[in-house]
C-alpha cells in the first residue's frame, strides 16, 4: 500500500515538473520551434520528448534514457546521456559526437530542479 501511494506521489511530481519544464524550454525555443509533449520518469531517470521544429514537416520525437541532475558550485546542471531520436542521421551524429552532455540550468529554475533531485 505504502509503495502504492509513493508511486502516486512521484508520478504526480513528475508531471508537475514536466509541465513546468515544457513551459521554460519553449521560451527557449521561440524562433526555433515548440516541445510538443514532455514526460519525464524520475525513478528510470529518463524523459521522452516530441519537438516541432520550424521548417520540418514531422514532429521530432526524442528519448534519453538516462539523465541525471547535479549541483556544482551553487549552479545545477542536468547530464544527459543515451540519447535517441526518431531520425537516423540524428542517431548517427549523436553516436559520434555526443555521449554525455551537460546542460546548466537557469537559476529561476533552481526550485524546480530541487524537486528532481
Amino acid at each position: 500500500m505504502f509503495s502504492s501511494i509513493k508511486n502516486m506521489f512521484e508520478q504526480g511530481k513528475d508531471k508537475t515538473v514536466s509541465i513546468a519544464l515544457k513551459k521554460a524550454a519553449n521560451l527557449k525555443l521561440e524562433g526555433v520551434g515548440e516541445l510538443l509533449d514532455l514526460d519525464i520518469d524520475s525513478n528510470k531517470k529518463s524523459i521522452q520528448c516530441t519537438l516541432m521544429l520550424d521548417g520540418e514537416l514531422e514532429a521530432l520525437d526524442l528519448n534519453i534514457a538516462k539523465y541525471e541532475v547535479y549541483e556544482k558550485e551553487g549552479i545545477y546542471f542536468l547530464g544527459i546521456q543515451d540519447i535517441t531520436t526518431s531520425r537516423a542521421w540524428i542517431n548517427k551524429i549523436i553516436a559520434h559526437h555526443l555521449k554525455r552532455h551537460d546542460f546548466e540550468i537557469p537559476q529561476e529554475y533552481a526550485s524546480i530542479v530541487q524537486m528532481i533531485l
